[in-house]
């Protein structure tokens, strides 16, 4: 039998997702949901991990397309912060390069924003132990996105701010998604696998800046700069985010209104 877990809805949470019954794609997932079973307060599901997982991907398009009220908007990121933290307790596989990760070592804080607007920006802390490859997953979570692609973080020679980083791609440095790496040679001698790479083999010093591009069809470009290095880690999860300024734009153009 297929591995499957409970999701616990509270009545208000079902509710919520009920009301964008418009903006699923698969209506039998918006099903599942509408035929919960009730157990006191709460409604509850059983699914199993890819489908959990499309739920987590359906209730990040939810908060990121859709909802315009503030109070909707943390009741769907709530709403998604808990199905993906059963999702990764429950389905979620240790990849060939986890042994390069260590939640060890000193702290980094990290100032991320995105190039459009560097008005909407995030503040990470992560240890010198992890991969930048936990950089993108806490980057992706970040800005509230919900469909994976392709990346890469882009270094120029010197660490310092440039006026167009998209010169840099060709002849810089670049640390990329592992998938590149499992199914085909990489003959650019500049491109290393990110999941193998951890923050403290960077050599990074406070006042650093280096890139992030994320999706190489839609291109969203963000700079990096290192606020702090050799910081003290506390017992609190890493990476994580620690400040933000700024709603996330959508991954994607919303739908036009019919």
């Amino acid at each position: 039998m297929e591995d499957k877990v409970t999701i616990t809805l509270s009545a208000s949470q079902r509710d919520l997702l009920l009301k964008y019954e418009s903006s699923f794609e698969n209506q039998e997932l918006f099903q599942l949901i509408s035929g919960a079973i009730k157990k006191g307060d709460n409604y509850e599901i059983d699914l199993d991990g890819e489908t959990l997982e499309e739920l987590v991907d359906q209730a990040a398009k939810i908060h990121n397309d859709y909802v315009e009220d503030d109070l909707e908007f943390e009741s769907i990121d709530s709403i998604g912060e808990y199905l993906e933290n059963v999702y990764d307790d429950h389905f979620s596989e240790i990849d060939s390069y986890s042994n390069y990760s260590s939640n060890t070592g000193a702290e980094y804080i990290l100032k991320v924003s995105l190039e459009a607007s560097s008005e909407i920006w995030r503040k990470i802390a992560i240890r010198d132990g992890q991969t930048i490859n936990d950089l993108h997953h806490i980057i992706f979570q970040a800005f509230e996105r919900y469909e994976d692609h392709m990346y890469a973080f882009i270094f120029s020679p010197t660490r310092r701010k440039v006026k167009n980083p998209r010169r840099l791609y060709r002849s810089s440095v670049k640390y990329t998604h592992p998938y590149l790496f499992e199914d085909q040679d990489v003959f650019d001698i500049n491109m290393h696998n990110a999941a193998a790479t951890t923050l403290a083999s960077l050599g990074l010093k406070k006042g650093n800046v280096f890139y992030y591009l994320f999706d190489f069809g839609d291109e969203w470009w963000h700079e990096i700069k290192v606020e702090k290095t050799g910081g003290q880690a506390d017992e609190g999860e890493y990476p994580r985010i620690i400040e933000r300024e700024g709603k996330s734009p959508g991954q994607y153009p919303a739908p036009e209104k019919e």
